[in-house]
């Protein structure tokens, strides 16, 4: 038997379409006060937006003899015919959202139109509507009441508090971001955040919280225009979730465009690594699609495969731009003026003259994204010229190889922590042959403050400090926290650190976890945690880093005991001895024992080795013996 809807299951379907959480109710309204001309929005939500969403503009306003149309589907002033739908110019068009919204929710507004003296307060409740009027200056507020109330089914399925506030957190920044021009101020559950006006990079440090320094700024100006900013390679980024984009100024999901990015970066990035971007596109609207989603989140363009060769190429440039800049700014600094003394490079197989040559010539490729469907399959399949790989990774060498000459102390980045599947008690390593007399410490030493040399009756044996330190504490940090036994060290002063709201929501919802490893963590304000301890034994270089690299493994279904590995492994390698750390003799002598005593001596946490053994039968055989 076919049934006919009634209208208001009908409505509260539709709704669905537009109004997925509390973030959706956000998004669309933000929209409308920018569409209006605002440049001061204001922001508040209560419970995590189930009890209230408000939002306050002080833009054009809605003139009352639209009031009558306000919650009606398919009611818009923003196109008129299907000719529009060519050339969209604003965020909103579909007519959809407030309709959407009122089935939903109860809905308050008031608004005075920049051409009417008086306000007027519009009540949408049970599908009635009422309207009186009311005093208020020229603008709009908005205020969204009881969401879901009348759909309890809608409401069972929101993620928990924490997850539908850092949704509608990401709504909202990727508006700051992409309307510097706007004052922001913002509300969502007592955590207050003002964003001025200001200059997009500012904007960007201050959403990001990335230095400026780690910045890049980007500008093509040609058959369409694209802009932005995107952060040096040696700024490690673990994760896409400073990736941002826009079109026309409206934030989109899209994967083509990171994966060109990705690909424009090449070997500049470490493994494990992400670039960090705020990129802006502005095309003619009749090149995009916007309506091919509900929510106007994604987008088609008319030639993708265009777009992303233009990106690939823009961010390959400035990154070759910015590196031969630096290569060039170091031998200036380096080279003592009205001189002819250079620096000594360390192992220079790569001229100048060759770095230069490759910077010109590097050979270029294309992607067809309907191909393809991941950045390694690209690169599989462009069959790059062997010798121009060749040049691009001298080219980093010799690049390196400046710095070190620089800095001879030179620091190895700190790499990503691995979700790691070794476990120590289950898993057959094959055991060190050797006992402690087999080694002769009395001559042991370190070269380059990153290796140790030393020798046994029958080899030369080198091993690298920073993975041999990883591997001990990754060890003791498994035995320490699966025997709960966490003691904590209190610093000596208290560290304040600075984080975004979002990362600020993780940490709160997190603390417990924090207590139960060993932290003492409290929040101050609404985007600050001050440290006044740390588990015992570790000697962490970098607070921040640790903190991020910890909630950036804490979801929903997190497990301690589960995730004992992943944590051992972040705290081990930030106590570690550090790559180009000098070592005197004892300390080398207790970290040789410290690694015998191990139950796998032989790779750190991450898998990388950490001792190469030449025999002497090897080096008489290369002395011609």
């Amino acid at each position: 038997m076919i049934n006919i809807l009634s209208k208001d299951v009908i409505n509260k379907i539709a709704a669905g379409e537009v109004v997925e959480r509390p973030a959706s109710v956000v998004k669309e309204l933000i929209e409308n006060a920018i569409d209006a001309g605002a440049d001061i929005i204001k922001i508040k939500a209560l419970k995590y937006g189930t009890e209230l969403i408000q939002i306050e503009d002080n833009g054009d306003g809605i003139h009352s003899k639209d009031f009558d149309k306000l919650f009606l589907r398919h009611a818009t002033s923003k196109i008129s015919s299907i000719d529009d739908l060519e050339k969209i110019d604003t965020m909103g068009f579909r007519g959809e959202a407030l309709a959407s919204i009122a089935a939903v929710s109860d809905i308050e507004i008031l608004t005075r139109h920049q051409s009417e003296s008086n306000g007027s307060l519009i009540k949408h409740y049970d599908g009635k509507i009422t309207i009186s009027p009311t005093s208020i200056t020229k603008g709009t507020i908005v205020k969204v009441k009881n969401l879901f109330e009348n759909i309890p089914a809608r409401k069972k399925f929101l993620k928990s508090p924490r997850t539908e506030n850092i949704a509608i957190w990401q709504v909202i920044l990727s508006y700051v971001l992409s309307y510097p021009n706007i004052r922001f101020e913002i509300e969502i559950d007592r955590h207050l955040k003002i964003y001025p006006k200001s200059e997009l990079i500012d904007r960007i440090c201050d959403v990001t919280k990335i230095e400026k320094q780690h910045w890049l700024e980007l500008n093509y100006d040609n058959e369409l225009k694209i802009f932005g900013y995107t952060t040096l390679p040696k700024k490690q980024i673990f994760d896409k979730k400073k990736q941002y984009l826009f079109v026309n100024h409206r934030p989109i999901f899209d994967q083509n465009i990171p994966k060109a990015v990705q690909v424009g970066y090449g070997t500049f990035l470490m493994n494990n690594t992400y670039p960090g971007f705020v990129l802006f596109i502005e095309i003619n609207p009749a090149e995009v699609d916007f309506n091919v989603h509900p929510r106007k989140s994604e987008i088609r363009f008319s030639d993708q495969n265009k777009i992303f060769n233009i990106i690939k190429d823009i961010i390959s440039t400035i990154l070759k731009n910015h590196l031969k800049s630096f290569v060039k700014d170091t031998i200036a600094e380096i080279k003592p003026e009205n001189t002819n003394t250079y620096i000594q490079v360390k192992n220079p197989d790569f001229t100048i003259q060759e770095f230069e040559e490759f910077l010109k010539n590097e050979e270029k490729h294309y992607y067809n994204p309907e191909n393809t469907s991941s950045v390694s399959e690209y690169q599989s399949k462009a069959k790059p010229n062997i010798k121009s790989s060749f040049l691009i990774d001298k080219a980093i060498k010799f690049n390196q190889n400046i710095y070190d000459t620089i800095k001879e102390n030179t620091y190895q980045n700190d790499t990503k922590t691995d979700d790691t599947n070794l476990d120590i008690q289950n898993l057959e390593y094959k055991r060190l042959e050797k006992t402690f007399d087999d080694y002769d410490l009395s001559n042991v030493f370190q070269i380059n403050n990153s290796y140790i040399v030393l020798s046994t009756k029958k080899s030369i044996v080198i091993i690298d400090q920073h993975a041999a330190s990883e591997r001990y504490f990754f060890e003791y940090f498994i035995r320490y926290l699966k025997s709960k036994n966490l003691d904590k060290q209190n610093l000596l002063v208290s560290e304040v650190i600075e984080f975004t709201i979002e990362e600020i929501e993780i940490i709160e919802t997190n603390l417990p976890i924090f207590k139960q490893i060993g932290f003492d963590i409290e929040i101050i304000g609404k985007d600050k945690i001050i440290i006044n301890a740390i588990p015992a034994g570790t000697k962490f270089f970098n607070y921040k880093k640790v903190i991020k690299e910890l909630i950036g493994q804490f979801n929903e279904n997190f497990d301690l005991e589960k995730s004992i590995k992943k944590i051992a492994a972040t705290m081990a390698c930030h106590t570690a001895i550090r790559f180009g750390d000098p070592l005197k003799k004892e300390e080398i002598i207790d970290l040789i024992n410290k690694l015998l005593s191990c139950e796998n001596p032989y790779s750190c946490p991450h898998g990388r080795p950490i001792i190469y053994e030449i025999p002497f039968d090897d080096l008489e055989k290369k002395f011609c013996r």
